[in-house]
């Protein structure tokens, strides 16, 4: 196994394996050894994206006609997914940061048209941006969009966001440019529950934020889980209270 961000730590792996040489201190490498299991300190943060090749979707077998993600993610087919950033600055409290970090890192606009244009010469129709936080800097956001205007894109696409980053403006550019749906995590509809797992949120705000989104013209999606530390009967009726009147048109629901 590797231990964090596994790209360069692999290759030195594989590299010292073809050599027949030790591969002992192969960055966040585990293994097993006759004394035990042995694991190296984790593989560092890649601070420059861009440095990766493109992803080799070529080797994927019928790439993309076979692949079908979930049924309520996209408006047509073929769809094909992509990471445009690692890391996130924010601190929910049920999230898992350990591979990735908090420090942002970014592929460049550049870098992520040339894989949308890959991806749109294999026929795909829309685009799952599964970032942890795509709109994490607006101007990039912003950017993005202009530049898959200039370029004629014609896919749709979807993405997550944080209730707090998004603006009227942005939104509105985010729809010209394709988007199709975003997806909030919203967590729970009791303020109580959100000071606890997830601070920076207020409810008004995100039910502002969700109200902008739909009037842009983009579908609103919402992450929520039950069962979180706290969590009483009262809360279950607040946040059952809340989607009654959220402006969202799909909601995804896990304990």
């Amino acid at each position: 196994a590797i231990a964090g961000e596994g790209e360069h730590s692999l290759f030195d792996l594989l590299g010292r394996l073809e050599e027949g040489a030790p591969v002992d201190d192969v960055a966040g490498l585990a293994r097993r050894t006759e004394r035990g299991i042995r694991a190296n300190p984790r593989a560092p943060y890649i601070d420059d994206l861009d440095e990766l090749p493109m992803p080799a979707w070529d080797l994927l077998p019928d790439f993309p006609y076979r692949f079908q993600p979930s049924l309520f993610s996209y408006p047509r087919t073929p769809v094909a997914t992509v990471i445009t950033s690692r890391g996130c600055p924010f601190s929910c409290s049920f999230c898992d940061r350990s591979t990735s970090g908090r420090k942002g890192r970014m592929h460049s606009v550049d870098y992520v048209v040339r894989m949308c244009r890959h991806l749109v010469e294999l026929g795909v129709k829309h685009i799952l941006f599964v970032d942890d936080l795509f709109t994490v800097r607006k101007q990039r956001v912003a950017e993005m969009c202009e530049a898959f205007l200039q370029e004629g894109f014609s896919f749709s696409w979807s993405c997550s966001s944080h209730p707090n980053l998004l603006d009227l403006d942005t939104l509105r550019l985010m729809r010209r440019a394709g988007c199709w749906q975003i997806a909030y995590g919203i967590e729970s509809g009791s303020q109580r529950i959100l000071d606890v797992v997830k601070r920076e949120v207020r409810i008004p705000r995100m039910r502002e934020t969700l109200r902008m989104t739909r009037a842009a013209g983009i579908r609103t999606k919402g992450f929520l889980m039950l069962g979180h530390p706290t969590e009483t009967r009262e809360s279950l009726a607040e946040t059952e209270a809340f989607l009654r009147v959220a402006e969202l048109d799909f909601c995804q629901i896990t304990k």
